[in-house]
Order: C-alpha cells, then structure tokens, then sequence
C-alpha cells in the first residue's frame, strides 16, 4: 500500500479526526460490544466462528445497562466511546437510537464511533444522524463491485449498501450533520492507486474532497478472523507496547457486562477480567489478568491469546 496516496488524499481533513480516534486517547477510551447479531456473514470476519451462539447468550446490551455502563465509564474519566468494533451491526440493535441519543446528551462523551455496514440503516437513522454532532460514523466497505462484495460478505446486500452509501456521503458531503464520517476500505485492495477502478472508487475519491469525511484502508487483516485470507493484501509486522485494540484501547464490555481485555479478538473471552454490571471501571482495571497484560505488553511481552494475534501497529 502507498502510505503517501492516504496521506496525501487524507491531508488537510478536519482536525476533530485525531482528537477523535481512539489510538490517539490512551486511557480515555472504551469498547461496547451492543449487539452480537450481523445480517453478513464475512468470511475474514472473526464472528464466523462456527460457536459463536454458544458463546453469548445474551445478543443485545439493554438500554438500562448500556446507560450503566456509560455512566461508570465516565465516572472513572472515559470520554470516547466505541460502539461494536469486533462482531455485529450496531443499527440491528432496535435500541440503538435510544443509545445514540444518551451519548448525545451525556456532556461526558466528547465522540462516539459507531462502525457499521450500512445495510440495515432507515430514514429515521438518516434523520438521526443529520442531528448528531458528536458521532464519528465508520463505514466498512466490503467490495468494490457487486461481485467482490458478495464474495466477502456472502450475502447479495450490495445494492442496499450503494444506496446508503450515496445517502450517507451525501448527507456528510453537503454538511447536513456536524459529524465526521469515515470509509473504511475492507475488501481484497487496499485504497492505493490500485485500486479498482470503479464506481465505488470514484464516488470514494469525490466524497473525499470534503474535510469532514476521511479514508482508512484494511491493510492489516488478522489471520485470527478467517481460515483463508490469501487472496487479502495484509501486512504483518512487529508488535510493540501496549496493544491499542486491546487494553490500550480500553477493553471491551459485551452485552451482559461481562469485561474482556481484548475487544477485538478475543471471541472465545478467554481474557475476561471482570464484569461491569456489578464492578465499577477502576475494580476491573486494578485487577489481576489487567494489570498483568498491561505490564506484559509494556514489556513487548506477549502471551495466550496476544502471541497468536496478527493484529499489529
């Protein structure tokens, strides 16, 4: 991938981007995993785990527990929230627009990023998100034609998916919301001057244009997600400190409180290290497996399921 081709289409972007991103607020950062339900079914996914049901038995985090665990979360000095990084469309969820709206009004949340495929959003979400200013929406694009889309995701959602796509990038494009969006590139090519050039190329390059929206590309796909990611550009590279999609990204609540270390990778929730229904933040990061991994991965030292993961920074 050609760092300088991001770089320089990503240039001069609205500076609420950096503030905004996780990697960016060690320590000021927490993952809600809200819904364990997806209408896709991505084959690099590492929701397609074939147990995956055995594994949470409760799909969709409460609104009182959500607001719960927000408030906890804020009372230890978290400000950035991330709602279902690693399995799920958030906009399944029939609460989520109950959950935005408590962000909204929470004067403790700074931003909140919402990473979504787009296919199960209304017109009342549209509306929704015309109001929201504190949202930074992650889009994830899956194929850059009908045909890769439809071989990542295995459902033929593609025409849905445009459809939202134009709606949503003209909504931040016209600056109808006072948000920030951003295209997340997850299909075989990463966005470099190879891309594919299609229709999703071109309308991705004149979205661009706008300070509001920005561009990531899934250059680092986790071998952890998929049997099979040959066909999938990736770079591996060296781990170093602490891991920001695990405890440097504040780890991770599922829907039933249920605390894991690493929000992204670890499906099977061998990291647990507490649960935030009937702990508070700071019990759980004062806890043994926490401190542990921390001190570990300050130390370059990686174990159990860290030693396995690809995911790399």
């Amino acid at each position: 991938m050609s760092s300088a081709f991001l770089e320089k289409i990503n240039n001069n972007k609205d500076p609420r981007f950096k503030e905004a991103l996780h990697l960016e607020n060690f320590g000021t950062t927490i993952n809600f995993q809200t819904i364990f339900i997806c209408n896709l079914n991505c084959y690099f996914c590492r929701g397609s785990i074939k147990n995956i049901d055995e594994l949470s038995k409760t799909k969709t985090m409460s609104q009182n527990n959500f607001e719960l665990f927000i408030n906890k979360a804020t009372d230890y000095g978290i400000n950035h929230i991330q709602i279902t990084p690693a399995v799920g469309e958030p906009f399944l969820d029939k609460g989520i627009e109950d959950k935005i709206l408590f962000l909204e009004n929470n004067d403790k949340i700074k931003y909140y990023m919402i990473t979504t495929n787009l296919t199960q959003l209304k017109e009342k979400h549209l509306e929704l998100i015309k109001k929201c200013k504190k949202l930074y929406l992650t889009v994830s694009i899956y194929g850059y034609d009908k045909e890769s889309y439809i071989k990542n995701t295995n459902r033929d959602r593609y025409e849905k998916f445009v459809d939202m796509f134009n709606k949503i990038g003209n909504i931040f494009a016209k600056n109808k919301t006072k948000s920030l969006l951003e295209l997340n590139i997850r299909c075989e090519k990463n966005f470099d001057e190879n891309f594919p050039k299609t229709k999703i190329y071109y309308k991705i390059l004149s979205l661009l244009k706008n300070k509001n929206i920005s561009v990531n590309t899934g250059e680092v796909y986790n071998t952890n997600r998929a049997d099979n990611l040959k066909d999938f550009e990736y770079v591996e590279r060296k781990k170093s400190g602490i891991c920001p999609f695990g405890p440097g990204d504040g780890g991770g609540v599922l829907p039933n409180g249920d605390f894991l270390f690493c929000a992204f990778n670890d499906l099977e929730q061998k990291g647990k290290v507490g649960n935030l229904l009937t702990q508070t933040l700071e019990e759980i990061y004062n806890s043994p497996l926490w401190l542990e991994v921390v001190n570990n991965q300050k130390n370059n030292i990686y174990k159990g399921i860290c030693e396995k993961c690809s995911e790399t920074w």
